[in-house]
């Protein structure tokens, strides 16, 4: 039978043994790629971590929008505004030129955004401006995948800077269509990806990782190999996104989640003296049987939208448009026929110059561009309290 004493010094030799062979596994597993470099496991990891978002096709990070093209605006005249008139760059004019110019900026997502559609709704507005013998500057501020949440942070951002007359946005399917993050209607999932990316970079410039210790003493990579574990182990290191703030969750339906952004662009663009104007853009989903023609012509190339969900979505906003003076509903008043459309809701140049009359008619109808009505918006451009600034 073995004495304390033995039984104490077996253990010991058995804990050195398997402290050894630890120490021997850890050496192995951080030397084990090509030229022997310590943690190049870890770092090779970490470098392909988040693969897709090197992938996305938006041209520009946006600070505040999430993504953004690489100019602002795209500008359009009407014929009756000379070429000498006309602003020297994209946002060179604080004002329209010549004074007697009816400054007009449009918001929209893809189906307004002159980089996917260049015979755009917002240049044949300008196109209707000469008809009707009106000096027009018009610009097109429109982004693909932008909802009316991000409308609204770019009207408060980049439009009420430029002192428009009149602001007009067209959206509505992309706040049935983009999914918010989690119920948190100012963050994107676009946004979410980009935050949980940062927030992982900064976990790892504080983990052993980023300053490996020098591999000297006794057990050194066990010794690493506890400290990487122990970094890890505390929840702000184990899931870097709890450490984003996305604000506070609201219950918003799709439809009231719009309502709420249009009324605070309205709201908005009162106070600092335009007139704001929500257009609830067509879409084919609202005609089962166009939608379904749309479909065999499009094959497996369209992006295909649930006919009930855009129903409900469009009964909602539609119900809250009819209630708002400035809103016209084009879900109801447009031929919703696929011979307008190049997919469910994207339209031909036709669909575009047809979508711009009614959109000009109606402006029209509302007295958007008499003089009495710019006289009074001019009466409400009162200097910033304490700025002494226009």
């Amino acid at each position: 039978m073995f004495s304390l004493q033995k039984k104490f010094l077996f253990s010991l030799l058995l804990f050195t043994l398997l402290l050894g062979l630890l120490e021997l596994g850890t050496w192995a597993f951080l030397l084990r790629v090509a030229s022997f470099r310590p943690y190049a496991p870890f770092f090779s990891s970490a470098e392909i971590r988040h693969p897709e978002i090197l992938a996305v096709s938006y041209p520009v990070i946006d600070s505040l929008l999430g993504w953004s093209n690489p100019a602002p605006f795209e500008q359009y005249y009407s014929d009756l505004i000379s070429p000498p008139d006309r602003a020297d760059g994209t946002l060179a004019a604080k004002a329209a030129k010549p004074a007697t110019a009816v400054k007009v900026i449009a918001l929209g997502g893809s189906t307004t955004d002159p980089q996917t559609e260049q015979e755009n709704w917002v240049k044949k507005l300008a196109e209707e401006c000469t008809v009707a013998r009106l000096q027009c500057h018009v610009l097109n501020g429109g982004n693909a995948g932008y909802t009316s949440t991000q409308e609204l942070l770019k009207l408060e951002r980049d439009v009420v800077p430029l002192r428009p007359s009149i602001v007009v946005s067209l959206n509505g399917i992309n706040d049935e269509s983009m999914s918010y993050f989690g119920g948190y209607s100012f963050t994107t999932p676009y946004q979410r990806e980009l935050m949980v990316f940062l927030a992982t970079a900064l976990r790892d410039t504080r983990s052993p990782l980023y300053s490996p210790p020098q591999l000297s003493g006794p057990f050194p990579n066990t010794r690493f190999l506890l400290r990487l574990l122990a970094f890890f182990a505390t929840k702000e290191n184990a899931s870097p996104a709890a450490r984003i703030n996305s604000g506070t969750r609201d219950d918003f339906s799709r439809g009231s989640r719009w309502e709420h952004n249009v009324r605070m662009m309205h709201a908005i663009a009162a106070e600092f003296g335009a007139r704001y104007f929500v257009v609830l853009q067509p879409h084919l989903g609202l005609n089962p049987t166009e939608m379904n023609r749309q479909r065999e012509t499009l094959g497996a190339s369209g992006h295909f939208y649930s006919p009930e969900d855009v129903k409900a979505f469009y009964d909602e906003a539609g119900a809250a448009c009819r209630q708002l003076p400035y809103c016209l509903d084009l879900s109801r008043d447009f031929p919703l026929e696929h011979r307008l459309f190049k997919d469910f809701m994207h339209l031909l140049p036709s669909g575009h110059a047809l979508q711009a009359k009614k959109i000009f008619a109606f402006l029209m109808k509302q007295k958007a561009f008499s003089p009495l009505a710019s006289a009074k918006i001019d009466d409400r451009r009162k200097p910033l309290l304490g700025s002494g600034k226009n």
